[in-house]
């Protein structure tokens, strides 16, 4: 570590879990906005993610999210159950799976998207903007390292 500042274990591991514990009630806040659809904060951002077309397979769509491939497989299984999505296979290459909405799927991610950043944004008004500024900037310094 080429840092200035040394870090203790005990404070890098406050950090970490403190940074774990802000995951898990984002989180669970959003589970529980979202439980009124039927779909929890993951399924959601996967629909949001792929109306808004940042992803169009599995496995770019597991990068993106951060979610293991076979937590993906999983996850797509549930909402293609639930007809808001469809895997199609790939006319150029039969081994890749693309991935669509159906339009209940698409209408979905419509109502829902407002309501992760709704959870996003009340839990954010607690900060001043000079913090939040602050937390902007340390997260991406963090990220991209």
């Amino acid at each position: 570590m080429n840092s200035k500042i040394t870090y203790d274990c005990a404070s890098t591991r406050r950090l970490m879990l403190a940074l774990n514990r802000a995951r898990k009630i984002l989180a669970a806040e959003a589970n529980d906005a979202l439980r009124q659809f039927g779909v929890d904060a993951k399924q959601m951002r996967i629909l949001v993610e792929l109306a808004h077309e940042r992803a169009s397979s599995p496995g770019v769509l597991a990068k993106l999210l951060d979610i293991d491939t076979g937590q993906m497989t999983r996850t797509l299984d549930g909402l293609e159950k639930k007809e808001l999505l469809r895997r199609y296979r790939r006319l150029d290459d039969r081994r890749a799976l693309r991935l669509a909405l159906t339009e209940p799927g698409r209408e979905m991610a419509q109502r829902g998207a407002p309501i992760l950043m709704m959870v996003a944004n009340r839990r954010l008004a607690l900060l001043s903007v000079t913090e939040s500024n602050a937390l902007t900037c340390l997260v991406k310094k963090l990220l991209d390292q």
